[in-house]
């Protein structure tokens, strides 16, 4: 299944086990795709106020993501759960 567009996206991850499509048809787990994604954002924010120097390690950040109020119980879980995994957690 193809996502294009935000509307749909709270409805296709429904369930933890959803499976998401690149460009060259490669499946992959939504739970891997979401934690790699906030992985590398959560990342490259380190990187870019460490060459700032405005910190000096990232342990002390507290993060914050936000998923869309119309998303389901399910979708937010799996948003969440990917978080955890990267040590960002509520």
């Amino acid at each position: 299944m193809l996502v294009n567009d935000n509307d749909n996206l709270h409805l296709f991850l429904q369930a933890t086990d959803a499976n998401v499509y690149d460009h060259l048809g490669e499946c992959k787990k939504a739970l891997q795709v979401f934690h790699l994604l906030i992985d590398q954002l959560k990342n490259k924010c380190i990187e870019n106020l460490k060459d700032r120097r405005l910190i000096q390690d990232g342990e002390k950040i507290r993060w914050i993501l936000t998923v869309a109020p119309k998303w389901n119980e399910s979708a937010k879980q799996l948003i969440k759960k990917a978080a955890e995994m990267v040590r960002i957690s509520s």
